[in-house]
């Protein structure tokens, strides 16, 4: 299994914690205490979950980006089955057009000096 799969499972991981994370988050409106003593003691628990809550979201948003552009960088080792088709089919495409332009000016240099002469 190489690093970019093992990535890719974190990332996934790390998508779907931030999902349930964000979920569990309240609303605004609800957080806001309204200056009673009995209802003020109860939103302060409120208060402490919205703020671990908040803090867990931007620690997981961190991780994600970390981790993605890292997978970036080792998507250059990847084995061409983890690569999307469609970049394997450009990828393709420059090398054969690389190929056919170095071939072509070749010939045209060539047919140029039979002219000449």
């Amino acid at each position: 299994m190489s690093i970019f799969n093992v990535l890719t499972i974190f990332i996934i991981i790390i998508a779907i914690l931030l999902i349930g994370v964000i979920l569990l988050q309240e609303p605004k409106e609800r957080i806001t205490p309204s200056g009673g003593s009995a209802a003020s003691i109860h939103r302060i628990g409120i208060n402490q979950k919205a703020d671990f809550l908040e803090k867990s979201t931007w620690v997981l948003v961190g991780l994600l980006l970390f981790l993605t552009l890292l997978s970036s960088i080792f998507l250059k080792n990847a084995p061409l089955s983890n690569r999307s088709p469609n970049l394997a089919k450009t990828q393709r495409e420059e090398t054969l057009n690389g190929a056919i332009s170095s071939s072509g000016t070749d010939e045209v240099a060539t047919n140029h000096d039979d002219q000449e002469s």
